[in-house]
């Protein structure tokens, strides 16, 4: 299965906007869905659905594939922002062809 992993950086800590424009280019699924990975003192902490603070902002995203939620959750813990922003992981919802 695929996972759009959502980057987003303290505005605080960083100082400046990064990456401002993006195209998804599959569609998400309800605010629900997603999931919220952070890494503090090598402690792994998982939230249910969108918890982003109004200081972080959108830096990046990243399309993964893994098997499940679980691991999607464990490849967003190793990118490099989760340290000190967060990560959210949602499921991509598969588009009919048009």
């Amino acid at each position: 299965m695929r996972y759009l992993c959502l980057i987003f950086f303290d505005a605080n800590e960083f100082g400046s906007t990064i990456g401002r424009d993006w195209l998804p280019v599959e569609g998400g699924r309800s605010v629900e869905a997603g999931t919220t990975v952070r890494v503090r003192n090598g402690k792994l902490w998982v939230t249910e659905g969108s918890c982003t603070r109004r200081r972080e902002q959108l830096g990046g995203f990243s399309l993964i594939e893994a098997r499940d939620l679980n691991q999607a959750i464990l490849v967003a813990s190793r990118i490099p922002p989760a340290r000190h922003g967060s990560v959210e992981v949602w499921p991509i919802r598969e588009l009919e062809p048009m």
